[in-house]
């Protein structure tokens, strides 16, 4: 008789409990199974005053050549360095500098969504988090992959450049496709 009347207050104790074991799954587990498998290109050390722009074009990175008014920006163009061009292996998780020529001979999409469902997301210095009651701000330029109900941080290799906006450091590229 006594097990039946503690019955509502074993109901009313696992519910919470219960609760919070499926949402520590929901959690923890979708990084286990789900794996991205693309690999991307990205650039870092970007300047506002950059002389070029990689983008991609049938396929293939190229360097877009930025035109600015004579004499105007002479000074800080010339002792900005130029962005260099990084592929990110998805497998190993990090960025390798690879040359302009290297990463020309790679099938690239321009898509901001991979073929399995990712996409590349940057963070910078100026972005803050306003999670309840707390308020953050983000220690520094920072990449992410997130699609599937996954998002993880990825450890790129930034460039240290002259920018007058540090928080704009990592720029995608495209997918590579095999």
């Amino acid at each position: 008789m006594e097990n039946k009347k503690n019955i509502p207050l074993i109901i009313g104790l696992s519910i919470p409990v219960l609760m919070i074991i499926f949402v520590s799954l929901s959690i923890y587990l979708p990084p286990l199974f789900i794996k991205p498998k693309f690999n991307f290109l990205y650039s870092s050390g970007f300047d506002y005053y950059s002389r070029y722009r990689y983008t991609v074009e049938n396929g293939k990175v190229i360097a877009k050549e930025i035109k600015y008014p004579e004499d105007k920006y002479a000074s800080h163009i010339s002792r900005c360095p130029e962005p260099q061009i990084y592929i990110y292996d998805i497998q190993k998780n990090e960025g390798k500098a690879i040359s302009l020529e290297e990463g020309q001979k790679l099938n690239l999409s321009p898509n901001a969504k991979s073929p399995d469902g990712f996409e590349v997301v940057t963070r910078g210095y100026g972005d803050f988090s306003y999670f309840p009651f707390i308020f953050s701000r983000s220690e520094g330029p920072r990449a992410y992959i997130k699609g599937n109900n996954l998002s993880k941080n990825l450890n790129a290799t930034v460039k240290a450049d002259c920018s007058y906006y540090p928080y704009d450091n990592v720029k995608f590229i495209g997918w590579v496709i095999n």
